[in-house]
C-alpha cells in the first residue's frame, strides 16, 4: 500500500498537467529542413548527467564512422514543460526524501492489482506525452534512433508500435541494472555495457539484447600526467592515498556522511566532487580532513589523480574509473536505482559494496593493498556501430 501511495501522488500531478496539455498543445519542435543521408537521432534525458554523457559518446562514436548525428533531450519534448517539472521534482525528492524514490521504483515494477494499474497508467502517460513532439523532431533521412533514457525509450517504443516511426529504435542501457521502465514494447534492439544488465534485460523480455564495448571519451592529455598536476593542486602528499567520492552532476546522496566515513578509516584523504551542489561544498569545506570540489568539466583527470573511486549511483563515472583501472567502491548508495546498480556491479565483480562503516574500512584497505587491476576485456566485445548494423556511409569520390 505504501508503494502504491508513493506512486499515486506524482501520477495525479502528471494526469492534471496532461489534461492541461490537451488544451495548450503549443507548436511542437520541427525537424530540420535539410536532409542528410545516414542521419542518426540520439534521444537522451537530462535526469542525470550520465544519460547525456552516454548520448555524447554515442554521437562521437557514430560521427567517427561517418554518420550525421543529432541529440535531443526528451525532457524538453513534454508539453507544458512537464519534463522539466519532473526533473526538478526528481532531484528535490532525492534531496528531501530519498527513500521515497525506492518506493516509486518498486511501485512502477508492479503488474497486478491496483498498484499494477497505476504503474501501467504512469508508463502509458510517460510514453504518450512526449511522443507527438518527438516524432515531429525526427529529421528527414533518419536511418536509426538511439535512446539513452527510459522516458525516451517509452515514447519511441510507442511510435514504433503504432507504425508512426519508420526508423528502427535501439535502447542504449546506460545502467548496470535494468528497471522495468528501460524495456519498452516496440523498441527493436537493446545494447548493454554490463553483463548483469544484459542478463536482466533478457529476463525482462527485451528485444534483441547485445553486449557491446562501453563508450568512454579518450583523454586529451595522458590521464596519469594530468592526474599528477591535479594532485599537486589539491595539496595532497604524493604518498597519501586519495579516495574520490562522486554523486553525479548534482552532488546528490549522503556524500557528507560518506566523506566523513572515508576520512575516519585513517587510510585515505576523501576528495568529494560536489558538482552543482553548492550547499554541500560549503558544508564540506568546514569538515577537517576532507577536500570539497565544485563543478568539474569531466572527471578523467580527477579519477587519474585518485587511488580509488567511491560512487553512490552507478553513473558514467563508474565506466571511467574502470577504464582507468581504479578500484571502484559502491557506498551509501541512493535508494532505488543506486542500490540496484551497486548490486549489479557487485554481481559482475566490478565494485565492492560495503554496507557499513566497518565494512568500508576493510574494503578500502583491500583496494589500496591490491595489485593493479587487470586490463578490461571490453575490447573483445562488438563495437556499438557493429551491433547497430548500420551501413557505413559511402565516401564521395
Amino acid at each position: 500500500m505504501i508503494e502504491v501511495l508513493a506512486l499515486l501522488v506524482p501520477l495525479l500531478v502528471v494526469v492534471v498537467l496532461a489534461g492541461g496539455a490537451r488544451l495548450h498543445r503549443g507548436t511542437p519542435p520541427t525537424a530540420p529542413a535539410t536532409v542528410a543521408a545516414d542521419r542518426v537521432l540520439v534521444v537522451s534525458g537530462s535526469y542525470g548527467a550520465g544519460h547525456d554523457a552516454a548520448a555524447r559518446e554515442v554521437r562521437r562514436c557514430l560521427e567517427a564512422d561517418g554518420h550525421v548525428v543529432e541529440i535531443l533531450d526528451v525532457a524538453l519534448l513534454f508539453p507544458l514543460r512537464l519534463g522539466e517539472v519532473l526533473r526538478r521534482a526528481y532531484f528535490a525528492q532525492l534531496d528531501a526524501v530519498p527513500t521515497s524514490w525506492r518506493l516509486v521504483l518498486r511501485a512502477l515494477e508492479r503488474r497486478d492489482g491496483a498498484g499494477g494499474a497505476l504503474a501501467s497508467a504512469a508508463t502509458g502517460l510517460l510514453s504518450r506525452l512526449p511522443a507527438r513532439r518527438l516524432l515531429a523532431a525526427v529529421p528527414p533521412g533518419t536511418v536509426a534512433v538511439i535512446s539513452t533514457h527510459p522516458f525516451a525509450s517509452l515514447a519511441l517504443g510507442r511510435l514504433r508500435r503504432t507504425g508512426r516511426l519508420a526508423a528502427p529504435v535501439t535502447t542504449y542501457l546506460t545502467d548496470a541494472s535494468v528497471h522495468r521502465l528501460w524495456v519498452a514494447d516496440g523498441v527493436d534492439r537493446h545494447v548493454a555495457i554490463h553483463p548483469e544488465a544484459e542478463r536482466q534485460a533478457r529476463a525482462r523480455g527485451a528485444a534483441d539484447v547485445r553486449l557491446v564495448q562501453p563508450l568512454v571519451k579518450p583523454a586529451a592529455v595522458p590521464p596519469s600526467a594530468a592526474g599528477l598536476v591535479l594532485r599537486r593542486a589539491w595539496d595532497v602528499p604524493a604518498e597519501r592515498p586519495v579516495a574520490l567520492a562522486v554523486g553525479g552532476a548534482e552532488g546528490v546522496g549522503d556524500l557528507e556522511a560518506a566523506a566523513r566515513d572515508l576520512r575516519d578509516t585513517g587510510l585515505v584523504t576523501p576528495v568529494v566532487v560536489c558538482g552543482r551542489n553548492d550547499d554541500l561544498r560549503r558544508r564540506l569545506a568546514e569538515v577537517r580532513g576532507v577536500l570539497a570540489l565544485g563543478w568539474l568539466d569531466g572527471l578523467t583527470e580527477a579519477i587519474a589523480a585518485s587511488d580509488l573511486v567511491v560512487h553512490n549511483a552507478g553513473g558514467f563515472t563508474t565506466l571511467e574509473a574502470l577504464h582507468l583501472r581504479r578500484p571502484l567502491v559502491s557506498y551509501r548508495c541512493l535508494p532505488g536505482h543506486g542500490e540496484e546498480n551497486a548490486r549489479a556491479l557487485e554481481a559482475d565483480g566490478l565494485a565492492a559494496w560495503p554496507r557499513t562503516k566497518v565494512d568500508l574500512a576493510g574494503v578500502v584497505a583491500e583496494a589500496l593493498a591490491g595489485a593493479a587491476l587487470p586490463a578490461s576485456p571490453w575490447h573483445r566485445r562488438d563495437r556499438l556501430v557493429d551491433a547497430l548494423d548500420l551501413l557505413r556511409p559511402a565516401v564521395a569520390a
